[in-house]
């Protein structure tokens, strides 16, 4: 099975779907007549990266900006400073604000300084050295294409102000979370992100990543194999193997399927082949928790917990699952994706329809492509 890329995004939303290109008009259902947009630039190479994003998204609104949408997350080596540091997440933000660019900055230094960034001249601040979080004003103006505002002022304190930001245009790590959120085709000084990512000399591409509990992370320039491990007696595929029952033998499954290169060890504990019946999530919980307890001691392999409980999701994730693997899309359980958004765990969100007790029978698609799409 391949896992695809799942996205970082605002938290109580949980991680949503691949990022569209942005329309034109799209500044009149997401903006009031008085805000402006913004694109932020965010990264991060030090401790817990996805966690200092996911907290800047957190504070932002706090200061008068609020997240519309959000890139995926690329990890890429650092530019310049010292050579020992960590490498970088980095993403991209789409904003509204009422704030001035000058007023909007002193916002992201603040939420910089929170999340335990030195501010510029202070004792411990190492130019272009790690830093928890770091946030750009990349593009801000009133038109969702082009004609961005042009502003340069310095705010003191050895930070100067650039709009748009003087160097976007020669920083993959930045180019490619703006061809995300706004679409490649995006035009900005006379040329589109495509362009401006083609006319890069070839080196450190940012490659997509789906961030992990720990400060790991799955990287999604090349395929993801999924190994499936069913804890249930009835399963289609490895059903009736004991795996339920016996916590030792699926432990060693796992571990076999990590060494043939599995990279992620998918664990559920009710079939969801079709004509199965609901298992309740306090049996499922019985069945799948001690044996993701007992993978977690003995090996740091990403786990994903397969289940439409958010009972269980919860639970799962506590007991040390990486990842929540959804049959249902969240729609079986409509707590599922606040409680994605709460543990903070990517989602890989699947299509279904019905039930397995019922789907069967609707399995009929004019465009099966198309439908699943909508």
């Amino acid at each position: 099975m391949i896992c695809r890329s799942t996205f970082f995004s605002a938290p109580s939303v949980g991680y949503f779907p691949r990022p569209r290109p942005l329309r034109s008009g799209l500044r009149r259902s997401l903006f009031s007549s008085s805000s402006r947009q913004a694109v932020l630039a965010v990264g991060s190479n030090l401790q817990n990266r996805a966690d200092h994003l996911l907290s800047a998204l957190r504070l932002l609104p706090e200061h008068g900006v609020r997240i519309s949408r959000t890139s995926l997350l690329r990890e890429t080596s650092p530019v310049g400073g010292p050579r020992d540091q960590g490498r970088y997440l980095n993403g991209a933000v789409l904003a509204a604000t009422e704030l001035s660019p000058a007023e909007l900055l002193r916002a992201c230094k603040s939420v910089e300084g929170a999340l335990g960034r030195p501010a510029p001249g202070s004792s411990g601040y190492v130019q272009n050295g790690p830093r928890t979080l770091d946030i750009d004003i990349v593009l801000y103006g009133d038109d969702p294409r082009m004609d961005w505002t042009v502003e340069r002022g310095d705010m003191g304190n050895g930070v100067d102000l650039e709009v748009p930001h003087p160097r976007f245009r020669g920083r993959e790590f930045v180019l490619a979370p703006l061809s995300d959120l706004l679409g490649g085709g995006f035009l900005t000084g006379g040329r589109t992100l495509h362009e401006m990512r083609a006319a890069l000399p070839e080196g450190d591409r940012a490659a997509v990543v789906v961030p992990l509990p720990r400060d790991r992370v799955l990287r999604m320039d090349r395929s993801v194999v999924m190994g499936i491990l069913n804890a249930t007696p009835d399963s289609f595929s490895d059903g009736g193997l004991g795996l339920d029952r016996d916590i030792e033998v699926a432990v060693a499954s796992a571990l076999r399927m990590v060494e043939e290169g599995a990279d992620i060890i998918d664990i559920g504990g009710e079939s969801t082949r079709p004509g199965a019946r609901e298992v309740h999530p306090d049996e499922e919980m019985r069945r799948t928790v001690p044996l993701i307890e007992a993978l977690r001691r003995v090996s740091d392999v990403p786990i994903s917990i397969d289940t439409r409980h958010a009972a269980c999701a919860r639970a799962a994730v506590g007991a040390g699952a990486d990842l929540i693997n959804d049959v249902s899309g969240g729609t079986f359980d409509p707590h599922m994706l606040p409680a994605a958004a709460e543990v903070a765990v990517p989602v890989c969100l699947m299509h279904m329809r019905g039930t397995p007790e019922t789907m069967a029978s609707l399995q009929g698609y004019d465009d099966v492509v198309a439908e699943v799409g909508e």
